[in-house]
């Protein structure tokens, strides 16, 4: 906003996920109807050492589905540690510049360059950065982020139809309406006895309970909250203040 643009930023990340997770929660993602989405996972697959050949092709199914939308991505390199060999160290460095000129994306080359093995901007762990590390970070990704703001395109982007008087009527799809959409359809697909939604500090945490044992399924932005709820009264056909 500093510079000048207009923007909603949501943090849509989940910690120690890998490209895997990201895949299958893709549908949640798309219900916040982004403009641009900054990609950057992977590195949990890198130090897992889970096949190179996997995470390639996760990758490359995210990027297909969100350019499928029209929406332009920012793909965030990742590099691996060479203490999990040289074979596999240089098969997953190549993923990402790769999948870029491929799909034609913005790219930053390393996500954590400048701050990478530096012990004063990194958590006692060595490979997660502590806020001044992030400040650093957000630094770097500036420039590739105002590029993909520039270009998005400045016509509306929501669908219209044409009124039988020849009126221009905007057609909005609620955001709310298919999140809960979709956390029924894995709560089914995943034959979950019960669905906890809970409202924990800035966020809301969506876990299922499947054979006895509580998974977390998304982590969604808080002000949504009411709304998900009010959603759900509806679809249950209780009244919006009967409180269960």
């Amino acid at each position: 906003r500093a510079g000048g643009h207009d923007v909603k930023v949501v943090n849509a990340g989940v910690s120690g996920e890998t490209t895997s997770g990201t895949l299958s929660r893709l549908d949640w993602v798309l219900t916040l109807d982004p403009d641009i989405v900054i990609l950057e996972t992977g590195a949990n697959d890198g130090l897992r050492g889970i096949d190179t050949t996997l995470v390639r092709n996760n990758l490359r199914q995210i990027i297909e589905m969100l350019q499928q939308k029209g929406i332009i991505v920012v793909l965030a390199g990742m590099k691996m540690v060479w203490n999990l060999g040289p074979g596999y160290t240089s098969e997953f460095n190549r993923i990402y510049p790769e999948l870029a000129a491929e799909k034609e994306l913005i790219f930053m080359p390393f996500f954590l360059e400048g701050v990478a093995t530096r012990r004063e901007l990194n958590q006692e762990d060595g490979l997660h950065p502590n806020a001044a590390g992030y400040r650093i970070i957000a630094e770097t990704i500036l420039p590739y982020v105002e590029e993909a703001v520039d270009n998005v395109s400045s016509t509306d982007t929501h669908e219209r139809e044409e009124t039988k008087g020849g009126e221009t009527k905007i057609v909005e799809d609620a955001p709310v309406t298919k999140i809960v959409a979709v956390i029924l359809k894995h709560a089914v697909e995943g034959n979950a006895s019960d669905v906890h939604i809970e409202h924990i500090g800035e966020k809301v945490r969506v876990r299922f309970r499947v054979d006895g044992v509580m998974y977390t399924s998304l982590i969604l932005p808080a002000n949504i909250h009411n709304a998900i709820l009010a959603r759900i009264k509806i679809l249950a056909q209780m009244k919006l203040d009967e409180k269960r």
